[in-house]
């Protein structure tokens, strides 16, 4: 089986997700803010448990939802997609202190994830986004 997806995660201790929604005009598929706390639903019993603050604010936009493909480079390619035409703003909130990048997630019976083409890596650069990977082997 593989699993594969990919993040815009925009984050810092200033970020407010409602302001990356408004720069950007996107939805968040996830959000919090500085100071929330973490609260956990026990699925058996029901009971709430809060845990520790979140420290800093993050708004992700993830194409796991969106995007049905086994090729990692699919997934980064619509993150991409969704950012023609907000390079600028994307660039003011990492001006105004906020931290971007595509995070991806890979779970396959494979040593190694997907490569990422030379041409996707280009342009998340030229957005000033890096390209990380989580990659899990499921024959382990």
């Amino acid at each position: 089986m593989t699993d594969v997806h990919a993040s815009l995660r925009i984050y810092g201790d200033d970020v407010d997700p409602l302001d990356v929604a408004k720069a950007l005009g996107l939805p968040a598929d996830y959000s919090h803010r500085r100071g929330e706390p973490r609260l956990v639903r026990n699925p058996r019993t029901m009971e709430v448990r809060a845990g520790a603050e979140h420290r800093n604010g993050m708004w992700i936009m993830s194409s796991e939802r969106w995007i049905a493909s086994e090729r990692l480079g699919d997934h980064v390619r619509w993150i991409l997609q969704q950012l023609r035409g907000r390079e600028a703003a994307l660039a003011r909130l990492v001006s105004e202190g906020a931290a971007a990048d595509v995070l991806c997630y890979s779970f396959s019976p494979a040593a190694t994830p997907q490569e990422i083409s030379e041409t996707l890596l280009r342009s998340a650069s030229d957005l000033g986004l890096s390209i990380d990977i989580d990659h899990y082997d499921s024959r382990e």
